[in-house]
């Protein structure tokens, strides 16, 4: 038994990680990656200075949320919302699907309960995401979320989510492409490069389909100097 809950607890681990070997394989390719650590050094978190009226979450200084502003963007091209000009004219069910991914890829699942081969996460974790990445808009209700053919069920007497112990494989892999800071904005124009068709040349060399759309990806910074998501736009 304790075999196999060391197998379910590394699925979501391996993925996480696969996803980061592929991101380092883009991150090698691309020429001016010096930029990138820069910006990434200057957004340490993404909490938001919004705070909430409900007790029974923390404050922004105590939950740090996603720190790593690739990984955000990777969140945000697996879930492939639609284009808004701001987190409140966004689809809220596609806000809460970034979420639950940022969460999931935080690598805190050591610290969630199993139960009929899923992953239990606590509706206060996922609000708590949503809140640090899109600051203190309208949430959906809680309920059941589909995700690419899987379903998180709500469980309303326990509030929390039961997650299966499944792969899922994103559509696309992002590759930003160029980052600038504008003011109290960081934008990152993202390349989607579809997750299939990737081959390799006679060298041995892996060679990236090309990218099947860019994407604008614009986040603000808040009053305590953490960034928030504010837009998504075609690039």
């Amino acid at each position: 038994m304790k075999n196999k809950l060391i197998l379910l607890c590394l699925i979501p681990v391996i993925f996480a990680a696969s996803t980061g070997l592929l991101m380092r394989f883009l991150a090698e390719t691309e020429p001016d990656r010096s930029v990138n650590t820069t910006v990434k050094e200057k957004s340490t978190s993404f909490v938001s200075n919004q705070t909430t009226n409900e007790p029974d979450y923390k404050t922004a200084e105590e939950y740090d949320g996603i720190s790593d502003t690739h990984t955000l963007i990777n969140c945000m091209v697996t879930v492939d919302p639609e284009p808004f000009t701001s987190p409140s004219k966004a689809d809220k069910t596609q806000l809460m699907q970034v979420a639950f991914w940022c969460v999931l890829q935080t690598g805190k699942d050591e610290s969630y309960d199993f139960s009929s081969k899923c992953m239990l996460i606590e509706q206060s974790e996922i609000e708590k995401m949503y809140r640090s990445l899109f600051g203190n808009i309208e949430m959906p209700q809680p309920d059941n979320i589909d995700f690419q053919g899987i379903t998180f069920t709500y469980n309303k007497k326990d509030k929390n989510y039961s997650v299966p112990i499944t792969g899922i494989t994103s559509r696309y892999t992002g590759k930003i492409v160029k980052e600038k800071q504008k003011n109290n904005s960081l934008i990152f124009e993202v390349q989607y490069i579809p997750k299939s068709n990737w081959t390799q040349n006679s060298d041995g060399v892996i060679v990236a389909p090309k990218a099947e759309k860019t994407m604008s990806v614009t986040l603000k910074k808040n009053n305590n100097n953490s960034f928030s998501v504010y837009s998504l736009k075609k690039g």
